[in-house]
């Protein structure tokens, strides 16, 4: 018995070369699963406040940390990724890094800078 019936709705995509990989829910759908993962792996740590933020990051780390944020809030996402880049630089091993670098890779993804959204976003789940 064969398996694989005719479905012509199916058969017409296939022909004129329109896929799952060539479409535009493709991005979309790599996004949410890396989203998904990276939001999973930050359920375990401890959103900072002003106490925990202050004893184990520098004061200068906490203002750039909470300028990008205030960027991100408002929805200027190209300027918060400036400024989630910049925390990265100055401070790679603040306690904050990881968070910033989820951040940036949202503001990237909400850029439609898909590429660099995945490689950011991969970096936090590694």
């Amino acid at each position: 018995m064969n398996l694989l019936l005719k479905h012509p709705e199916r058969d017409a995509r296939e022909k004129s070369g329109m896929t799952f990989a060539n479409s535009t829910w493709a991005p979309a759908c790599v996004m949410a699963l890396v989203l998904s993962a990276s939001a999973a792996r930050l359920v375990g740590q401890e959103t900072p406040n002003a106490e925990s933020t202050k004893a184990e990051s520098s004061p200068a780390a906490v203002r750039q940390f909470r300028d990008a944020v205030a960027f991100q809030d408002r929805g200027v996402y190209d300027l918060a990724a400036d400024e989630w880049q910049k925390f990265l630089k100055q401070f790679p091993a603040d306690p904050l890094a990881p968070k910033a670098q989820h951040y940036l890779g949202v503001c990237q993804l909400l850029l439609k800078q898909y590429d660099a959204a995945a490689e950011t976003l991969g970096r936090v789940i590694r």
